[in-house]
């Protein structure tokens, strides 16, 4: 399920060289790869930025960009919402048109409270300000050791004996070897299923199974939706 993110960059108002307001920038995607977190404008000056993040928050690496004239990134620090923060040194000068190194963040993708990071604008022969952009790389870990979860149940499942509706017939895994269910079965937790997909649970609510629906000899359920796997142990009607 998709997580809708909005990121709001605040800018310290002012003159000679600070940072100029800058609208809001939304995320309105979660999926794996980068992300921009935020842009401003800064002049030559040393100065000192911040974005704050909200929502869709949770990243494993940043970058920054630049555009127009080249700025040295002197250092920024990272606040986690558990609390803690990371300072990190760049002191590295960035072309116009470029972009610095990949920094990833301690513990992995994790959720971010905010970004402070001090630069100033190196000298260039047209006078120009630089255009600053912040991205983030969302990797999903989280789902995708979810996924692997899952994947993980369904052989277990898929492994051991079970009773499994598929075609609109109820079969049964025994040893190893499928075989049509002839007869009505009681799981060990008192659970009953008939050969028609009917199960009926100890305290006597019932469940019909669909297509890719398994249920093991304990009488715990996996449904199967549209390839994606979940445990259940119930499903009422």
């Amino acid at each position: 399920m998709k997580k809708i993110g909005m990121i709001i960059l605040l800018a310290i108002a002012g003159s000679y060289g600070t940072a100029n307001a800058q609208q809001p920038a939304v995320i309105v995607s979660d999926k794996a790869g980068w992300h921009k977190i935020g842009e401003t404008t800064v002049d030559f000056k040393k100065d000192s930025d911040e974005v704050v993040v909200l929502i869709a928050d949770r990243f494993a690496s940043i970058k920054f960009k630049v555009e127009d004239a080249p700025i040295d990134l002197i250092s920024l620090t990272v606040y986690y919402e558990s609390g803690d923060h990371q300072h990190i040194k760049i002191t590295t000068p960035l072309k116009a048109a470029g972009e610095s190194r990949v920094i990833d963040l301690n513990g992995g993708e994790r959720s971010l409270k905010k970004i402070v990071f001090v630069y100033k604008t190196l000298p260039n022969r047209k006078d120009e300000k630089a255009h600053v952009e912040i991205w983030g790389l969302k990797t999903n870990s989280d789902n995708q050791d979810s996924k692997m979860n899952m994947q993980d149940n369904k052989m277990h499942h898929m492994k051991s004996d079970h009773v499994m509706m598929t075609d609109g017939k109820m079969v049964m895994m025994k040893d190893g070897k499928m075989m049509p269910m002839e007869k009505d079965m009681t799981m060990k937790n008192g659970t009953k299923c008939m050969t028609d997909g009917t199960c009926i649970m100890k305290d006597g609510k019932k469940m019909m199974m669909k297509d890719g629906d398994m249920m093991d000899m304990n009488g715990t359920m996996m449904m199967m939706k549209d390839d994606k796997m979940k445990d259940e142990k119930k499903k009422e009607y």
